[in-house]
C-alpha cells in the first residue's frame, strides 16, 4: 500500500509542476516519455509516424491524429481526448463555452473581417529555415474562423498527406 501512495503523491507533485516538455528538434524522446510511466499519450493533434505510434504504444496507450498529420481541429482533439478519458460531457461543454468565447471575443474586433493573412513561422533550430502554415492547420484555421482570410499562396498548397495509425 505505501507505494500506491507514493506514486499518488509523485504524480500529484508532477500535476502541480506543469507538463513535462520536450524539444522535438531531434525527434521524439521515446525514453525520457518512459520514464514518467504515464497513464495516456494525448497526440490527437500531432504529427506521429506509424512507427513513433508503435514505440509510444509500448510506454502507453496513444490517442493519436485520426487522419491528417497535425490537422485535427481544437474541438476534434477535444472531443477526442475527452471520449479517451471518459469525459465526453466535461469535453463537449468545453468545446460548446470555448466556441462561444471565441465568438463573443472575435465580435469586439470587427475591423479584422475580411482581411487576409499569412500565418508564418522560423524554424527555431535554423533561424534561415522559414515557412507558413496552410489551411489545414489550427492556427490559420482560428482566424479563418474569426472572419479572416487566408491568403491565396497557403491555400493553394496541397494538403499533407494522410497517415494511418
Amino acid at each position: 500500500m505505501e507505494g500506491c501512495g507514493a506514486e499518488r503523491a509523485r504524480r500529484q507533485l508532477r500535476f502541480r509542476q506543469g507538463p513535462v516538455q520536450f524539444s522535438e528538434a531531434d525527434g521524439i524522446n521515446f525514453t525520457e516519455i518512459a520514464k514518467l510511466t504515464p497513464d495516456v499519450i494525448l497526440a490527437a493533434y500531432s504529427g506521429l509516424t506509424e512507427e513513433d505510434y508503435k514505440k509510444l504504444s509500448e510506454i502507453a496507450p496513444v490517442v493519436a491524429h485520426p487522419e491528417v498529420a497535425y490537422g485535427t481541429s481544437w474541438q476534434d482533439s477535444t472531443s477526442i481526448i475527452g471520449k479517451a478519458l471518459g469525459k465526453e460531457a466535461e469535453a463537449t461543454k468545453l468545446i460548446a463555452d470555448t466556441a462561444a468565447t471565441v465568438k463573443a471575443e472575435a465580435a469586439k474586433y470587427p475591423q479584422i473581417s475580411g482581411k487576409s493573412f499569412i500565418y508564418g513561422y522560423a524554424d527555431p533550430a535554423d533561424l534561415t529555415s522559414t515557412g507558413f502554415y496552410t489551411a489545414n492547420d489550427n492556427r490559420p484555421k482560428f482566424l479563418s474562423a474569426i472572419g479572416m482570410k487566408l491568403a491565396r499562396s497557403p491555400r493553394r498548397l496541397p494538403p499533407a498527406p494522410r497517415t494511418s495509425l
